[in-house]
């Protein structure tokens, strides 16, 4: 490896007191096995002692695993891996003891041991799969196929005796034990347990690196090298006084169980053990207490709980004994687990927070007064603009009435009498024109019935003069605003220019395929009277595209229409 490589985490010294409690176990065992005693009692009890060893420390390994797992897959496929050591130690016993010299079963045995040796690198491949994983992940299914050629394999060992391709006996069956050769379904079964055993090196290797660290775990690669350089020593000399000195099945169940401990221990695999030491550095001040407040785990921060507090804390599962603490309490199993939480920082931005808000009621306080005032100013503007814009368009009936004013002030009674009457009807189309310009402005609809409600009221005011008047409204369509002042204008000016004359005004409002019509008809004592000329407000007719039509009908009776097209401006 690359300098600078080095473990995630240091062994603890209870780690490496295991390891050699291993060795000894492991070395006591193979001393047993070398023993040669002419005592009977020694020679029969040894066996189940060694047998009771390798099985004790397989046995207390798998509840660890049990316990220490989160990830239930792993945890899954580690017990199996257990497991099949297990049935490894059990077999390789009971072919040496009691069935050594019982023919067939011996050989039988001796074939189960490819059981474990076939699947113990599968299951070891699913389980490196999962390291990184969350806790419910699993390998795909399609690595289920994987387990046809391991049953292939296991079955085609387990028949030997049928077709010798795994091992075939030259001189007899019945020799087997003293020699035998190598067949293809053997070499097929070396290549399936050490093309596992790369992959599983492999992936590993992948996931051993840490990015942040730069660094390795190594102590997994050390107890799969050690494993290799045993296995290599094995094949060139097995006997007892040799590397054979340690049992082959003993020894790679303890370095597949070591493999997996070194993951465990570096911290590659992550286990629930060593979690009193995190608490015990947390910095939330917490603690883990029975259901009577007596305190089983407590962090360096935590504080003595109250028994009154407490009582309140399972009740409530929350306490603020100050403004910058807050107590919490949450049930678990068999207890709760208290911590204190420093709220200072959160009580301050609370309180800038409450600044904040009394400092924007403020400006928004000001904000709506600013427009109140902007709202009254505009209001003001608007009626200022409103008045400006009425007494432009009414200016002409002002100056009349001030006219007959001056006149009326030096006239005979009977012609004071006609000059007030002019003024009335000017009055009554100031205040109607009035109306209808604020009805405009505000966008409000003028019906029909708006325009005729202002010529009705001019109306009553010629009649107090002896003006004979009709209105006909033969029409029930829409008019714009702008139609509705033009038509109302087009009559006042009618009556302004003929009012001397007149002696019955007939008014008609009906509508025709596309036009709007406004016919007014008017009978004089004279037979000649001043009529609108057809030129009146020209560019403002043009602009809806209307036009006026003068006519004398009979002496002393004038018609006088103006024509609107339905639907306003013209494009």
């Amino acid at each position: 490896m690359s300098k600078g490589v080095g473990a995630m985490t240091k062994i603890n010294k209870k780690a490496i007191g295991m390891t050699v409690l291993v060795v000894f176990f492991l070395l006591f065992s193979s001393i047993l096995r070398s023993i040669n005693s002419e005592n009977y009692l020694i020679n029969i009890g040894r066996g189940p002692l060694i047998f009771a060893i390798y099985i004790s420390m397989l046995s207390i390994w798998s509840i660890s695993i049990w316990r220490r797992m989160m990830h239930s897959h792993i945890r899954g496929y580690l017990l199996g891996i257990a497991g099949l050591m297990l049935f490894w130690i059990f077999v390789r016993t009971l072919k040496y003891f009691p069935f050594n010299n019982i023919e067939p079963v011996n050989r039988w045995l001796w074939y189960c041991y490819y059981i474990s040796m076939i699947l113990i690198p599968l299951l070891s491949f699913f389980a490196a799969l999962c390291l990184g994983k969350p806790e419910n992940w699993r390998p795909r299914r399609r690595y289920n196929l994987l387990y046809i050629p391991a049953v292939i394999l296991i079955f085609g060992i387990l028949t030997n005796d049928l077709h010798q391709l795994a091992f075939a006996f030259p001189l007899g069956i019945e020799n087997w034990d003293s020699h035998y050769e190598y067949n293809i379904l053997y070499y097929f079964a070396v290549l399936w347990i050490a093309g596992l055993f790369l992959a599983v090196v492999w992936v590993l290797f992948k996931k051993s690196y840490i990015p942040y660290t730069k660094k390795w775990v190594w102590m997994p690669f050390v107890v799969m090298g050690i494993a290799i350089i045993y296995t290599v020593l094995y094949a060139i000399d097995n006997s007892k006084n040799g590397f054979g000195f340690i049992e082959m099945t003993a020894m790679l169940c303890t370095l597949t169980a070591g493999v997996w401990e070194s993951c465990i221990q570096t911290g590659l695999l992550p286990s629930n053990t060593k979690y009193g030491g995190f608490f015990d550095a947390s910095p939330l001040g917490a603690q883990i207490v029975d259901e009577k407040g007596k305190v089983y785990y407590s962090s360096k921060l935590s504080k003595p709980i109250a028994p009154n507090v407490f009582e309140e804390l399972k009740e409530t599962g929350f306490l603020q004994p100050d403004p910058n603490t807050q107590l919490h309490a949450s049930p678990i199993q068999g207890g709760y687990v208290i911590w204190r939480e420093d709220i200072s920082r959160i009580s301050l931005l609370i309180k800038e927070l409450q600044n904040t808000k009394t400092e924007l009621m403020d400006d928004v306080e000001l904000l709506k007064d600013e427009l109140s005032v902007k709202q009254r100013r505009l209001h003001i503007d608007e009626q200022n603009r409103l008045h400006d814009l009425t007494v432009l368009q009414i200016m002409p009936q002002i100056e009349k009435i001030k006219k007959y004013f001056d006149f009326a002030s030096e006239a005979e009674e009977q012609e004071k009498y006609k000059l007030l009457w002019k003024i009335n009807v000017l009055g009554a189309y100031i205040k109607r024109r009035s109306n209808l310009i604020l009805m405009a402005e505000g966008q409000e609809t003028v019906t029909i019935g708006d325009l005729a409600r202002c010529i009705e009221e001019s109306f009553e005011n010629l009649e107090s003069g002896g003006v004979t008047t009709d209105l006909s409204i033969e029409t029930t369509c829409d008019i714009t605003p702008k139609q509705a002042l033009l038509l109302y204008d087009f009559f006042e000016a009618v009556v302004e220019t003929a009012i001397s004359e007149l002696d019955s005004l007939s008014v008609t409002l009906k509508d025709s395929e596309k036009d709007f019509i406004l016919s007014i008809e008017i009978k004089s004592i004279m037979e000649q009277i001043s009529l609108l000329d057809e030129s009146w407000k020209s560019e403002e007719l043009a602009s809806l595209g209307g036009h006026i039509i003068c006519e004398a009908k009979d002496k002393g009776i004038f018609h006088i229409s103006m024509y609107l097209p339905k639907g306003g401006e013209t494009k």
